[in-house]
């Protein structure tokens, strides 16, 4: 890529980030602190479509910037522009005078450099997505060098965090080691613990009463313990202690709130936002959920970042009702399979030993949540622990990372849902998976390794939910007859087995980034699909809708009040023709505008009678195959036309005199007809176009913004000193 031009800076920062929580947070108060102090800033809010090359717009932003920086946050690897635009930066750097200056916004440095966690599942995606090694490796090398520069990580932002106070403060040491804690953290850095505690508060103050910080002291008993951490004459102004207690008299003249507790109905929310994802139970689960999560609920939670430390038996003692157990990261020591009698709901995040697990009594255990534990495929363990578990119905795995080879299930179990999301090592379901006849959701989702399912898929009959992206589906998936909910979103399934039309009770096919190349003709008579090709209200007023290798665009001219319509196809791999009637288009009467982007393996035939669109403003054809193109509404203010190689020659735009903008990129048009008519032109871009003249830019005295580049047949241009309203020129590679 020709970086010649980077020397030539027009902007001062170019801004790349990714998503939408980014962009109305952190992304918009930099984008407006740096405007508000005079820094020009190129902020790049457009994301590419899949499968185009970066924008040469965001090329030359890029080239023109004095320093790039990137907002690093968990899904800025998923975006296939924002990785194009970390290479373009790094290319610019090496060619010198421009600094990238990276801001880890959610993520540290080395999921960055090292390409790990989400920035890891990223480029597996990309890869399965049918992105070259060679694009995927320097898009790694790129990330790698920029990921050791230095840069702002705002994980390490100044706040503090200090729990446990009143067990950690029992003896005056122990206030001094939550002192230096604090500082630790404030400072982002390790001290030594102080020698008295008017020593730690001295320091505190020198250090930290000029700067405004965030703390939060959990759990407070004693009136020292305030004076000690949170004295609010510590901090500079601005600061805020937050303090949790249980004995309110320690908090005079400070503003209060006493938490109330939750009653049953906002209990059992809780309960089914952590059970199902969702703010009410599943169906068949509501008792079940009362029972568990409401008000019967005696319930504890442990967290243990020391790995010294474990529980025995007896510390369960007093707890003889006890139905819910947390035991975040823990370890247990001893013979608990007499204890806890009446445990329900066993959440052990981060259990590193199987073998913990038969310690324990899991015989009426119902939901077991084993998520990014180091449990392994040990035969033994495993086949024990189901055995064990006969009436639990909710198994998570997800991110089970050791869990490899190929998953057993010994024994008939009643189990409802099974997680293994992000079991990455997982490489086979193994046939025991008829013994799951009462399952309902299956989650195999970046199970990456899991090629196929087993064909004794089918024994699954009350199976509801099935997620999947890696893996193919068998022949026997028909069988499955009480599935309502199927997601084949990002798999690499280009077709659906034929048994398919046998699922009555399906209501949900999602496809998003699918390879799929058509449907079998037997889906239409699905009778309670509803998400395949959805009924979509005649209340919509705007739709962006994209697909992959889909042969048939639906008819939506029903969607009467749609005012915005964007519709972005792709069937790579065709070599033949696929025609497409829009002539449903004509019969949208209050369509503003409209963006159609196929590649030429569609043959697009638009409705002679495209001009009865009377309210179409902005109209943009991208890798659209038209000879030519029908009378145009009189009322567009908005023309794009890129990369429609087989038009020979432009619109008649002669009746159009509200044009305001006219782009045409990749184009073989020989002139540009009625130029000269469009009085209130402001915007004139034609680039990689075969037009020969365009002496008619003499007549357009509003140009604000001309733009002509890499226009080899272009003879001359007129001349433009007498344009006085001309604000923006940009014209390289024309011949004279």
């Amino acid at each position: 890529m020709d970086v010649s031009s980077c020397s030539s800076k027009i902007y001062d920062v170019f801004l790349s980030f990714r998503g939408p929580d980014v962009r109305k947070s952190f992304a918009d108060c930099l984008y407006h602190g740096l405007e508000d102090a005079g820094i020009l800033v190129f902020r790049d809010d457009e994301e590419l479509p899949v499968g185009e090359p970066i924008h040469l717009k965001l090329v030359q932003a890029i080239q023109q910037s004095r320093i790039s920086m990137p907002i690093f946050s968990s899904d800025y690897a998923s975006s296939k522009s924002c990785l194009m635009e970390v290479q373009q930066m790094l290319e610019c750097q090496v060619m010198g005078d421009h600094l990238i200056l990276p801001i880890f916004f959610d993520i540290g440095p080395s999921v960055v450099k090292d390409q790990i966690g989400t920035f890891r599942n990223s480029f597996i995606k990309h890869e399965r997505n049918g992105v070259d090694p060679e694009t995927i490796n320097m898009w790694k090398d790129a990330l790698e060098k920029i990921g050791h520069l230095k840069g702002w990580d705002l994980q390490n932002f100044e706040n503090g965090h200090v729990d446990d106070i009143r067990e950690a403060s029992k003896e005056i040491s122990g206030l001094r080691r939550l002192q230096k804690q604090l500082v630790s953290k404030l400072l982002n850095k390790k001290l030594p613990k102080f020698d008295s505690l008017d020593d730690g508060v001295h320091f505190m103050r020198l250090k930290f009463s000029s700067k405004k910080v965030l703390i939060l002291l959990d759990d407070l008993d004693d009136r020292k313990q305030l004076e000690s951490l949170g004295k609010p004459n510590l901090y500079g102004p601005g600061s805020r202690i937050i303090v949790t207690t249980r004995k309110g008299d320690i908090l005079k003249a400070v503003e209060n709130y006493e938490v109330e507790c939750m009653n049953g109905g906002q209990a059992l929310q809780l309960f089914c936002k952590h059970a199902f994802h969702m703010e009410t139970p599943q169906v068949g689960y509501y008792n079940l959920s009362c029972e568990i999560g409401t008000r019967n609920v005696i319930g504890l939670g442990l967290a243990f970042n020391d790995e010294s430390k474990s529980l025995s038996p007896g510390d369960f003692n007093p707890l003889s009702n006890l139905r819910f157990l947390k035991l975040d990261q823990a370890n247990i020591q001893g013979d608990f399979r007499n204890c806890l009698p009446t445990l329900r709901w066993l959440d052990w995040a981060g259990c590193s030993k199987m073998a913990d697990l038969l310690n324990l009594h899991l015989d009426d255990v119902v939901i077991l949540d084993l998520s990014y534990s180091q449990i392994t495929r040990d035969t033994y363990s495993w086949t024990e622990i189901m055995k064990s578990t006969r009436k639990l119905k909710v198994l998570d795995l997800k991110a089970c990372v050791n869990l490899s080879g190929c998953l057993q299930f010994p024994a008939p179990m009643t189990l409802k849902v099974l997680s293994l999301e992000d079991c990455l090592r997982l490489r086979q379901i193994d046939p025991s998976i008829r013994y799951l006849k009462e399952l309902e959701s299956l989650n195999l989702k970046m199970c990456c390794e899991v090629a196929n399912l087993p064909s004794e898929l089918s024994f699954m009959t009350c199976l509801k939910e099935l997620l999947i992206d890696g893996t193919s589906l068998p022949d026997s998936v028909g069988g499955l007859e009480s599935l309502s909910d199927i997601d084949l979103t990002n798999t690499r399934i280009d077709e659906l087995p034929l048994s398919f039309k046998d699922l009555a009770k399906l209501k949900a096919l999602k496809m998003e980034g699918c390879f799929l190349r058509e449907f079998p003709d037997a889906i239409a008579d699905l009778p309670n699909l509803k998400e395949a090709l959805p009924d979509l209200p005649s209340s919509l007023v705007a739709l962006y809708a994209g697909s992959n290798e889909l042969k048939v665009v639906p008819n939506l001219s029903d969607l009467v009040n749609l005012k915005e319509l964007h519709l972005r196809l792709d069937a790579t791999g065709y070599s033949s023709r696929l025609p497409q009637d829009f002539e449903w288009v004509s019969r949208m009467p209050k369509l503003e505008a409209l963006e159609l982007s196929f590649p030429n393996h569609f043959e697009l035939r638009l409705p002679e009678n495209f001009a009865g669109l009377s309210q179409l403003r902005k109209l943009t054809l991208i890798y659209v195959d038209l000879q030519h193109l029908p009378q145009l509404p009189s009322r567009l203010s908005r023309l794009s036309l890129q990369n429609c190689r087989s038009l020979s020659s432009s619109p008649d735009l002669s009746n159009m005199h509200g044009l305001l903008e006219l782009e045409l990129e990749h184009c073989e048009v020989g002139e540009i007809r009625g130029l000269h008519h469009l009085e209130a032109l402001q915007v004139l871009r034609v680039s990689y176009c075969t037009v020969q003249t365009l002496e008619a830019l003499e007549e357009l005295r509003h140009l604000r913004d001309l733009t002509i580049f890499h226009c080899s047949s272009l003879a001359k241009l007129p001349d433009l000193s007498h344009f006085e309203m001309l604000q923006e020129k940009d014209i390289e590679y024309w011949n004279w």
